[in-house]
């Protein structure tokens, strides 16, 4: 358990250097972080890139289990306010569309 909290808290300082650098992962994942040598290490920084806040990127990078759903939807799933008689069927809408997209994400 300690290795892991290693793991995890070298992880973030990492994390932190790499955005000060103005930098983003973008597939960060319990699969690209390492323990070597005691030390916590991120991995896997093949779609690594510049912070560019005023992009939109057309092509989707990351692991599919590990995406937010947002990403893999390209946009925020939010509910507006509702009453308790109907948010039953919103809920199971909302559900049925992200596993649309999450079986097209995991076609491609």
């Amino acid at each position: 358990m300690a290795d892991a909290f290693t793991v995890l808290g070298d992880s973030t300082k990492a994390l932190k250097f790499i955005h000060g650098a103005g930098w983003v992962h973008r597939d960060l994942s319990v699969g690209n972080l390492y323990l070597y040598e005691g030390r916590g290490l991120i991995g896997d920084l093949e779609y690594a890139m510049q912070k560019n806040y005023d992009v939109e990127h057309e092509l989707l990078t990351g692991t599919p289990h590990f995406m937010a759903v947002e990403a893999a939807v390209r946009h925020y799933g939010h509910l507006p306010p509702v009453s308790e008689a109907n948010i039953h069927a919103r809920l199971k809408a909302l559900q049925e569309h992200r596993m649309e997209d999450l079986a097209r994400l995991q076609e491609a």
